[in-house]
């Protein structure tokens, strides 16, 4: 799926992560002549650091995992998912998580995953 939507084969999967270090460093520069295949899967792998570093972020924020990559394959279908409403969704139950988290241990900072930019507004 990676070689087909990116173009690039991935042989260092460690559990099923990409890390966006890597997503950017291999997508770095897109070159004017670059064919209309290339553009899709530098869009593709745009799309995928946003996912796992603004949308969807990871405790560590420094990976994204493989399954948001089937969220990227048709264009068309991912513009008719309610992005707004699953980040949300994710946001609270990343919350959730970390309180849980604090309540079962004594320390107070507990990892919490998600997009803070939503907590803002609200506070």
């Amino acid at each position: 799926m990676c070689l087909r939507l990116l173009g690039r084969a991935l042989t260092d999967l460690d559990g099923g992560v990409i890390r966006i270090a890597w997503i950017r460093e291999t997508f770095d520069q897109l070159l004017l002549s670059a064919s209309p295949e290339t553009t899709e899967q530098f869009a593709r792998a745009y799309a995928l650091s946003l996912i796992g570093g603004v949308l969807f972020p990871d405790r560590s924020g420094g990976s994204v995992h493989l399954q948001y990559l089937f969220l990227v394959d048709d264009w068309r279908k991912a513009g008719r998912f309610a992005w707004g409403a699953v980040v949300l969704s994710y946001l609270y139950r990343e919350m959730g998580r970390s309180a849980l988290q604090m309540t079962m241990s004594s320390s107070l900072g507990g990892d919490l995953g998600g997009w803070f930019a939503l907590l803002m507004p609200w506070a």
